[in-house]
C-alpha cells in the first residue's frame, strides 16, 4: 500500500508540475469558492450576532418614549417615574471640530444596557464615561485619557474622563447622570433630557403634548425581519452562486485533465489497473489542490469580511463574527463539491478505448 501510495503521489505532483496553468485555475476555483463562502456564512452570523446584541441585549426597554422640544427636563422625569421608567439626555457637542453625542443615562430600572468592545454588557461607571469604538479610534484615545467636550449653544468646556470603550450605534460618549452632575453638565443649557425607555406598552401610553412620538421594540425588531428576509436571500444566492462556480470550472478543468491523460489512462488499464484505481487517482489530485485552496480561503473569507465591516458598515460597530460551524459548513460544500467532480470525472475511465486511445499516437 505504501508503494502505490508513494507512485500515485508521484504521478500525481508530475502532473501537477507539468500542467502549471490548469492546476493554478482549479487553485484559484477553489480558493475564490471557499471565500465566498467564509465571507457568506461569516456575514450571516455576524448580522444575527449584531441583532442579538443590540436588540435583544441591550434594548430590554418595550417602548421608548421622545419627548417634545417645549418639554422641561422635569416633566420627563415625572413621566420615567409615573411609567417605571429610566430616562436619557442627548447633549450635542464637539471635540475638536468633531461633531458628537454626549448621551447622559439615569437607568434605574435596568431598561437599558450597554456593551464593551468586546460585546460584554457592562455598567456606566459613576466616576468616568464610556467613548465608542470609532470615535476612540479616530481621537486616539482608552481608558485613564480625559477629551475635553463642548456642548453647542454655550460657551462651556467640560474635561470627561475616558473610563471604557463601548459598541454604539452612534458616535457618542455616554455616562451616568451622578457623573455629569459631577461635572457640572446638567447645569448646562444644552443638557436636556429628550428619551423615557419603558417596560409600558405602546399602545398604552397617553397622548400628551409633551410626547412627540413613542417607538416601540417590536416596531425596530419588524422593521429588521423584513430586512433580514431579503439579507438572507442575497446570502443564499452568494452561497448557490459560489458552489456552482466552483463545480463548473472543476468540472471542465477536469475534463480537460481527463482529455489530457487519456493516453496515460489507457495505458496504466493495459499495465492492469482497475477503473477504480485510476479514478482514486484523479480524484485524489483534485482534493489535493481543494485542500490546499480551501485552507488558504479561509483566513481570506474572514479577511473579506473585516473589509466589508468596515467600508459599508462602521457606523454600526458590528463585531465580526465567524464561527467553526460557518467554517466547517464552508469547507464541507467546498471539499464535497470537489469529491463530486472528482467522481464525475472518474466515471469517465469506463468508457476509455484502449486500443484506440494506443493507436492514436501512432
Amino acid at each position: 500500500p505504501y508503494t502505490t501510495l508513494f507512485r500515485s503521489t508521484k504521478w500525481n505532483l508530475r502532473d501537477i508540475f507539468r500542467h502549471k496553468s490548469r492546476s493554478a485555475m482549479s487553485f484559484i476555483g477553489t480558493f475564490g469558492c471557499m471565500l465566498l463562502l467564509v465571507a457568506s456564512f461569516g456575514m450571516n452570523q455576524t448580522m444575527n450576532n449584531f441583532l442579538n446584541t443590540f436588540y435583544d441585549e441591550t434594548t430590554v426597554y418595550s417602548s421608548k418614549i421622545f419627548m417634545s422640544s417645549d418639554a422641561e427636563n422635569k416633566d420627563a422625569v415625572s413621566l420615567a417615574e409615573k411609567l417605571d421608567g429610566d430616562y436619557s439626555a442627548s447633549v450635542s457637542s464637539k471635540v475638536g471640530d468633531k461633531a458628537i453625542s454626549v448621551d447622559v443615562y439615569n437607568i434605574t430600572h435596568g431598561t437599558y444596557q450597554f456593551i464593551d468592545e468586546n460585546s460584554n454588557i457592562v455598567d456606566l461607571p459613576d466616576d468616568g464615561a464610556f467613548i465608542c469604538i470609532r470615535l476612540a479610534n479616530e481621537f486616539g484615545v482608552g481608558p485613564g485619557d480625559t477629551v475635553t467636550i463642548e456642548p453647542y449653544g454655550t460657551s462651556d468646556s467640560y474635561e470627561v474622563t475616558i473610563s471604557g470603550i463601548n459598541r454604539s450605534l452612534t458616535e457618542s460618549i455616554s455616562m451616568t447622570e451622578d457623573y455629569a452632575v459631577q461635572l457640572g453638565l446638567t447645569e448646562s443649557d444644552a443638557y436636556k433630557i429628550n428619551s423615557v425607555y419603558t417596560m409600558t406598552n405602546k399602545d398604552q401610553i397617553g397622548t400628551s403634548s409633551k410626547i412627540t412620538s413613542v417607538q416601540s421594540k417590536q416596531d425596530i425588531i419588524d422593521s429588521f425581519d423584513s430586512f433580514m428576509q431579503i439579507f438572507y436571500f442575497f446570502v443564499i444566492a452568494l452561497i448557490v452562486a459560489s458552489v456552482l462556480l466552483c463545480l463548473i470550472v472543476l468540472y471542465n478543468l477536469g475534463v480537460m485533465s481527463y482529455m489530457e491523460r487519456y493516453r496515460e489512462m489507457a495505458t496504466l488499464k493495459v499495465l492492469g489497473f482497475r477503473n477504480k484505481a485510476i479514478g482514486r487517482l484523479l480524484i485524489s489530485q483534485n482534493l489535493w489542490i481543494s485542500v490546499v485552496g480551501t485552507l488558504l480561503g479561509i483566513p481570506a473569507g474572514i479577511w473579506t469580511i473585516n473589509v466589508l465591516m468596515d467600508l459599508l458598515a462602521r457606523e454600526y460597530e458590528m463585531e465580526t463574527v465567524v464561527g467553526p460551524v460557518s467554517i466547517l459548513l464552508a469547507t464541507a460544500l467546498n471539499l464535497g463539491v470537489a469529491v463530486i467532480v472528482g467522481l464525475m470525472i472518474a466515471r469517465k475511465n469506463r468508457h476509455i478505448n484502449m486500443v484506440e486511445a494506443l493507436k492514436g499516437t501512432e
